[in-house]
């Protein structure tokens, strides 16, 4: 089966001012519940040129060994593939356990990511170890799914409100599909077809949740769950 993975562009007047900068915070949101969540990956790209220092995204647990991530986490040229690693089932960033840890064996952006318009903003980290415990969540294969309206859910540990400081623990909010039309207004040229949005006034994601997962919840819990996007901007 070819699976339909549409992309999440978001913003809010409540995040950053520019659309062009990376998201890294969940704003007007609250902790998730234990266990709500586990396919949710904390993504540390660090970088070669200053050992300790590194990138923070979210991503999701799509197979026991692939993480989908955004490629403009990813910095080609200053990332040190060796020390790179995810974190799996992660709740709590200042809990040493309570996660499982893989490092990356392969980073593959889309040949097609474009960085100026954020166009196929997609990453697929390939991992070394198999991350077994968990479950992946489902990708969405449906072209008409999220309909305009629909209630979605993005969570992460980005900061809390624009250029404030990140959430030690994963923070969820919901928002609501909009419509094409809706979004091509606000981004113009920017806005391109393979994009959805969504939108609630006060809440958003920013700083430090690109990468993050996009999803349709399910019933009560993660079986049901499926991805439609990723956070981009």
């Amino acid at each position: 089966m070819t699976l339909l993975l549409t992309f999440l562009w978001l913003r809010n007047a409540a995040c950053a001012p520019s659309p062009r900068e990376l998201d890294t915070r969940i704003v007007g949101g609250y902790p998730a519940a234990k266990g709500r969540y586990p396919y949710f990956t904390a993504v540390r790209f660090f970088e070669a040129s200053r050992p300790g220092y590194y990138a923070s995204c979210g991503g999701t647990l799509i197979a026991k060994d692939i993480v989908l991530c955004a490629a403009h986490c990813y910095d080609s040229a200053n990332f040190n593939l060796a020390t790179s690693l995810v974190r799996v089932s992660i709740e709590d960033k200042s809990n040493s356990t309570g996660y499982y840890q893989a490092y990356m064996e392969k980073v593959i952006p889309h040949p097609s990511y474009n960085s100026a318009t954020e166009n196929n903003d997609v990453l697929v980290i390939k991992l070394k170890t198999a991350i077994t415990q968990v479950a992946p969540v489902a990708l969405n294969n449906n072209s008409a799914v999220p309909a305009v309206g629909a209630s979605e859910i993005v969570f992460g540990f980005g900061t809390t409100s624009s250029g404030g400081t990140s959430s030690n623990v994963l923070l969820e909010v919901g928002q609501n599909a909009v419509s094409y039309t809706t979004c091509n207004n606000y981004y113009g040229y920017i806005f391109d077809a393979g994009m959805i949005c969504s939108y609630s006034a006060g809440k958003d994601s920013c700083q430090g949740d690109s990468g993050g997962p996009h999803i349709l919840a399910g019933s009560s819990s993660a079986a049901t769950d499926i991805q439609v996007g990723i956070v981009s901007f």
